[in-house]
């Protein structure tokens, strides 16, 4: 069973459904079998990566009993990547989805998706919510996004708090891959303010080294729901996540993995 990476952040638009389709990219392009599952009933990932052109179904039809597995993992393309919608259309169906995720059926399904693969990342609902407690009770490490704005900053106490308190409680093998900071702009100084001002305040080895630029091929890519390493239009716009997924692969190694 390959390793189930929650990608979560306590604030909204910080670039986590970006960090998980690119990123799930980036890794299948260096060989790994990688499942990227949508467990936001927003589906934002199925919407970024263009899922829903192709089915509406998801986790939501695989629980009721009405599609198998592999009737629900679609491949993206000739790679070796893979997707999983959140199958949320209703009310009915979110509700569903989120009893679901309550009595742990929805955590034990995604480790019986993880099977065969060597990367699973879960693009996670905003905010600190029951579904997401569930889903970290079922991941195997962490990984937050999180901009480098004085906002976003300001949350990550309480999310590194609370979830501390899942791995205490819930899961104690529950890791910190690393906090990712993201829409870097070199040419805004509140920018580089800010990340200084992180870097007093939090032990430097829970970040990751590789930081993510603010750049408009981002928005652009989303607009065609297409990762942004298919977009044309700004070659070596992926460079970030390329390097992300070398060192996310190389944390794997890395016996010191942080724990929260």
């Amino acid at each position: 069973m390959g390793k189930i990476i929650a990608i979560a952040s306590l604030k909204g638009g910080v670039g986590k459904t970006t960090t998980c389709l690119n990123l799930g990219v980036s890794l299948a392009q260096t060989g790994k079998k990688v499942l990227l599952v949508d467990t936001d009933p927003q589906g934002g990932l199925a919407v970024a990566g263009n899922l829903k052109r192709i089915t509406r179904n998801g986790l939501v039809q695989m629980l009721r009993g009405e599609l198998g597995e592999d009737e629900i993992v679609i491949q993206a393309g000739k790679r070796s990547l893979f997707l999983v919608g959140s199958g949320v259309e209703t009310l009915d169906d979110l509700a569903f989805l989120q009893q679901e995720g309550n009595n742990g059926h929805l955590g034990t399904a995604i480790k019986g998706l993880a099977m065969g693969f060597d990367y699973i990342l879960l693009d996670t609902q905003t905010g600190l919510n029951s579904l997401l407690l569930q889903l970290l009770a079922h991941s195997d490490s962490l990984l937050l996004p999180c901009s480098c704005q004085a906002g976003a900053i300001k949350t990550l106490p309480l999310f590194l708090k609370s979830v501390h308190k899942i791995q205490s409680e819930r899961n104690r093998g529950l890791k910190l891959e690393g906090v990712l900071l993201t829409m870097m702009d070199s040419y805004d100084p509140c920018t580089t303010e800010v990340e200084q001002e992180i870097k007093k305040t939090f032990p430097a080895e829970i970040f990751f080294n590789t930081r993510i630029p603010l750049l408009p091929s981002f928005a652009r890519a989303a607009l065609h729901g297409v990762p942004v390493a298919l977009l044309k239009t700004a070659p070596g716009a992926n460079r970030a996540f390329d390097a992300l997924a070398l060192e996310l692969e190389a944390r794997q190694h890395n016996t010191g993995e942080e724990t929260l």
